[in-house]
């Protein structure tokens, strides 16, 4: 079966939610939206037999996280998310590939992507694809929970 990427359309935004429920999270999921809408962020996504099979994030601006991102230079890639169910079939790997392709055609040469250091699984794709440790032990409140991640970075 053929995996399919586009961009999504705003339309379809509360179809994210088979990937990762935002209800119980409002602001988030309208920060989202808003961010989508626009501009600051593309969300692409994977379709397998015409459903939705997985997701990745472009951020252009991140007051948050200012190392991430470099005007017209540095994009953050977040959110990487492949359904359960489609999972193991290489869709993670196709959405970094693509989501490096389309930061690559507006100028943004350089990438970062946030990754926690015990998820062995999301390691290995992002080393597969060049990103490189730029900086550790990086903290943020993830919900009223806080997380410790570290930073890869992938430059030409």
């Amino acid at each position: 079966m053929e995996v399919i990427i586009k961009q999504l359309p705003l339309e379809r935004f509360s179809e994210l939610n088979k990937l990762f429920d935002m209800t119980p999270h409002p602001e988030f999921a309208e920060t989202r939206r808003n961010n989508l809408a626009t501009g600051q962020e593309i969300c692409l996504i994977a379709e397998l037999g015409g459903k939705l099979a997985g997701e990745i994030n472009i951020m252009f601006k991140n007051d948050n996280l200012p190392e991430a991102i470099i005007q017209n230079r540095r994009a953050y890639l977040f959110a990487l998310r492949v359904h359960e169910a489609a999972q193991g079939l290489g869709i993670g790997t196709i959405l970094i590939s693509e989501a490096i392709e389309a930061c690559n055609k507006r100028g943004y040469i350089e990438q970062t992507i946030g990754v926690e250091p015990d998820n062995e699984p999301a390691l290995h794709i992002y080393k597969s694809a060049g990103f490189k440790p730029f900086i550790t032990g990086l903290k943020e409140d993830e919900f009223g929970k806080e997380i410790t991640f570290d930073l890869l970075l992938r430059t030409p």
